[in-house]
């Protein structure tokens, strides 16, 4: 991340990654937007972890099951 962006004194994200649970990434994007969708059906069926890092270097994870 090389350098934090604000807009109205909100925190923005930086960078989103999908990993597994082996901890491979397997979906990662640099943000440009404030809103995003992500395709997942490519995804197996399983679990998976979404990391969020904001531009304060903030990290949030949370859990992705995906079930076909």
């Amino acid at each position: 991340v090389s350098q934090s962006r604000y807009k109205g004194g909100e925190v923005l994200l930086q960078q989103i990654e999908i990993t597994d649970l082996n901890g491979k990434i397997v979906h990662s994007l640099t943000c440009a937007q404030s809103l995003y969708k992500i395709d997942v059906s490519s995804l197996s069926s399983g679990t998976y972890l979404i990391q969020c890092l904001d531009s304060e270097n903030n990290k949030t994870t949370r859990i992705l099951t995906v079930l076909k």
